[in-house]
């Protein structure tokens, strides 16, 4: 199979008025949307059934509420985009263990004639909303086998960030080992809503063996990671950092769209 495991190391970083680190490892699927039909004729795999890990199609592209599938919902996105269609897609993310999962950012990689076009990056926050973020390849700046792309985030992810804050990518095509690095706000003057956000994984083969191996080294990623996400906030908001309300956000946003 095309399709792998990452084993994956989480680093958040904040560096100005008040410093604080998360790190965690974790692994994830890297996925090829060709081959989500033969997950389930791996032992511990599902799609769209439970198990110990499952794929569902409507944890993905929810933002449009039309519960299709993942690749027919992906094509529904390239068409309004007026992307090139790709001839493969890898998507990167959690699946859910035991029923449950909570991907903070999920990532298409979609290739064509072998080459990475785009990265579409769906971002979710912990009210059930989700956003795409398009990283077009032809945009990016290339040095040292790394892209780079900024972006406006415009999205409410964390109190802790401004929803308007900008973001700068920075990436590798994933291969023996992967990175992803999202930075916020290092465009911004008020250096406090700074924050690095990395992913650096290797590759690992998605196999029984190999599940079971990282399923023993990280139980219960997926409820680590909201339980994570609670705790730091809680560290964050005690350490006195900007604090922005969801629904103070809201009303900026309505207000906004009715000048």
């Amino acid at each position: 199979m095309n399709s792998q495991i990452y084993e994956i190391t989480i680093i958040h970083k904040r560096e100005y008025i008040k410093q604080h680190l998360l790190k965690y490892k974790i692994f994830m699927f890297y996925i090829d949307l060709d081959e989500i039909d033969f997950l389930n004729n791996i032992p511990l795999l599902s799609y769209n059934k439970f198990n110990l890990y499952s794929l569902y199609d409507k944890d993905h592209f929810y933002f449009y509420d039309n519960y299709s599938s993942i690749k027919e919902n992906l094509l529904l996105y390239i068409k309004e985009n007026q992307l090139e269609i790709p001839d493969k897609v890898f998507l990167l993310t959690n699946l859910r263990f035991l029923g449950y999962v909570f991907n903070p950012v999920s990532f298409y990689y979609c290739f064509k004639n072998n080459q990475l076009i785009y990265i579409i990056s769906e971002v979710n926050n912990t009210f059930h909303e989700q956003k795409p973020i398009l990283v077009p390849i032809k945009e990016t700046q290339k040095r040292n086998n790394l892209y780079y792309y900024k972006t406006k985030k415009d999205f409410y992810v964390s109190p802790f960030v401004k929803y308007d804050t900008e973001l700068l990518f920075r990436f590798n095509i994933p291969e023996d080992k992967l990175l992803m690095q999202v930075d916020s706000g290092y465009f911004s003057e008020k250096k406090e809503y700074h924050v690095k956000a990395s992913m650096s994984g290797i590759k690992k083969p998605l196999n029984t063996k190999t599940i079971l191996i990282e399923t023993l080294k990280f139980p219960f990623v997926t409820f680590k990671i909201i339980i994570g996400i609670h705790w730091h906030a809680l560290l964050l908001w005690m350490k006195k950092i900007p604090y922005f309300k969801k629904n103070e956000v809201d009303n900026l946003l309505k207000n906004q769209k009715q000048k």
